[in-house]
């Protein structure tokens, strides 16, 4: 009897077994099953994701690329392929033409916190009154100007002479300079 009642144990064991294996594989089915209904939805979500965020990307693409022709503008046209010594050079002969100086003193190049910079002194004769607000509005057109940049540290009206406005000049001092070249560190 115990021997039969050891089969029967044996059996129902075996039936559980069998029964637990079914339930689990029926059980990962119906996960699988689910993930497999719910994918489609999820992927149609993702997708309109990625369409809201290809025009996203393309009016950003547009504000870089405007943004680049904006900066682009500021460059002169020279900058790229002349040095920047070339540049400076270029802005304080600008200079002198544009303001019709008599005298222009102009200091050594120098290289200064990663500028280029040149110190510079012009001396302006004032024919009249309004060679005067000529001369400010030329300068403050120079400074509006990018690369190379011009800083203008004073204006001074010397009287050398004569009591008359003949007499009268304008020293100019100022600054020009621009971003030194890095040098590639590889």
């Amino acid at each position: 009897m115990i021997a039969a009642m050891q089969r029967q144990t044996r059996r129902k064991l075996i039936q559980l077994g069998i029964i637990l294996t079914c339930f689990t594989l029926l059980a990962s089915l119906l996960s699988g099953v689910i993930r497999y209904k719910e994918m489609p939805s999820r992927t149609i979500t993702n997708q309109k994701t990625i369409f809201q965020n290809v025009g996203r990307m393309r009016l950003a693409v547009k504000d870089t690329d405007k943004t680049v022709a904006d900066f682009k503008s500021l460059l002169p046209p020279a900058y790229g392929t002349r040095t920047p010594e070339w540049l400076v050079y270029s802005r304080i002969d600008n200079l002198k033409s544009r303001l019709q100086t008599t005298e222009l003193t102009v200091k050594a190049i120098e290289n200064r916190e990663n500028m280029i910079v040149v110190d510079f002194s012009a001396t302006l004769p004032l024919r009249d009154v309004s060679s005067y607000s000529r001369i400010v509005n030329l300068l403050g057109y120079q400074e509006t100007l990018a690369f190379p940049f011009v800083n203008i540290r004073s204006i001074q009206v010397d009287q050398s002479g004569s009591e008359t406005l003949q007499g009268l000049k304008l020293v100019v001092e100022g600054i020009v300079q621009m971003p030194a070249p890095q040098e590639d560190s590889q």
